[in-house]
C-alpha cells in the first residue's frame, strides 16, 4: 500500500461525491423553488393556496441553500470529524427540503384537480 493512503479512501471518495451531488442539486432546486413561486403568481386558479405555498417554497429555498452551503463546506474541510458532521447536516437539510417540496407539490395538485 502506498504511504499516506488508507483503506477508507474509497469510502471518503463516495462521501465527497455525495456532497458534490447534494451541492449541485440543491443549487438547482433553489432556482426551481423561485421559479415555481413566480409561476404561482401568474396562475389565477389557485389564489386560495398561493400564500401558503409561496411561504413554504421560500422556506424550502432557504433549506436548499443551507444544504448547498453545508455540502460545499464538507468538501472543502480537511478535518475528518467536522466533515462527517457537515455531511450529515447537509443530508438532513436536503432531505427536509425535499419533503417540503413534495408537500407543496401535493397542495398544488390537490388545488388544481
Amino acid at each position: 500500500m502506498a504511504p499516506g493512503v488508507s483503506f477508507d479512501s474509497g469510502a471518503q471518495a463516495r462521501r465527497d461525491d455525495l456532497c458534490i451531488h447534494i451541492f449541485v442539486v440543491s443549487a438547482t432546486l433553489i432556482g426551481v423553488c423561485l421559479t415555481v413561486i413566480g409561476v404561482l403568481n401568474l396562475v389565477q386558479g389557485i389564489q386560495n393556496v398561493r400564500l401558503i405555498t409561496d411561504q413554504m417554497l421560500s422556506i424550502d429555498a432557504v433549506g436548499f441553500l443551507i444544504a448547498c452551503t453545508l455540502a460545499y463546506s464538507a468538501v472543502r474541510t480537511e478535518n475528518v470529524s467536522r466533515r462527517r458532521r457537515l455531511e450529515r447536516a447537509a443530508d438532513i437539510a436536503f432531505l427536509g427540503s425535499i419533503v417540503v417540496m413534495t408537500a407543496v407539490g401535493g397542495i398544488i395538485a390537490m388545488e388544481l384537480f
